[in-house]
């Protein structure tokens, strides 16, 4: 019986996700099948872009950029092979070309959140803590649902960037959104402990020490 789209999706996720765990054993299987579809349906856009992140879990990155490259310039999925391999690029610590890959992503019009916060990061990494501010408040302007840990990375930039205030502004629009978070309260008394506010980081854990004894 065929494997239906949606489940295969999801196989494919766990497959990825649980490689480490495996001896890439399962990725190689993976790798073998969409290397087999290929040879039928050569330069298929959709299959080169699962094997890039099978050949990326397995940690074979020349492989997986191999893959993203040969995504033509005129294919429906240019721009996202783009993003993706400013990603890998920079995560082999080549900025120069993450840089490159990223520029000519907006130069196409790209406009996806994703790529305002690898821009952040990637400016983080070159040194420019000004321009990885910028690049953080842009993305979490756009993006629909970013994570607690990514307002806790922005902030941290923001506040490295010499502005602490807009960095515990930062933090406060997360718990906005995750009002329970530990890590964001944490991170929200480190910067109240920066901006010498003592008073308010002793109000803000009474007030979780009755939250918690209330749900105990």
């Amino acid at each position: 019986m065929p494997i239906k789209k949606p489940f295969r999706a999801i196989l494919l996720l766990f497959l990825v996700t649980a490689a480490p765990l495996a001896g890439h054993g399962f990725v190689d299987q993976e790798i073998a099948e969409v290397t087999r579809r290929l040879e039928t349906k050569p330069g298929d856009v959709d299959l080169l872009m699962r094997r890039a992140t099978l050949h990326r879990a397995h940690e074979d990155y020349a492989a997986a950029k191999a893959d993203l490259v040969a995504v033509k310039k005129d294919s429906r999925r240019h721009s996202e092979a783009l993003l993706r391999l400013a990603s890998l690029e920079r995560g082999q610590g080549k900025l120069a070309a993450a840089d490159s890959a990223l520029a000519r992503y907006f130069s196409m019009g790209g406009k996806a959140p994703e790529a305002y916060r690898e821009k952040a990061r990637l400016h983080t990494d070159q040194k420019r803590a000004k321009a990885a501010a910028g690049a953080w408040l842009k993305y979490l302007s756009l993006a629909k649902q970013p994570t607690a840990d990514e307002f806790i990375e922005a902030a941290e930039t923001i506040n490295t960037s010499g502005d602490p205030s807009a960095a515990q502004l930062t933090v406060q629009r997360g718990l906005k959104r995750y009002p329970a978070s530990i890590p964001l309260h944490r991170e929200a008394a480190f910067h109240q402990l920066r901006l010498a506010r003592k008073a308010a980081v002793v109000e803000r854990f009474t007030g979780l020490r009755q939250r918690f004894r209330r749900r105990g």
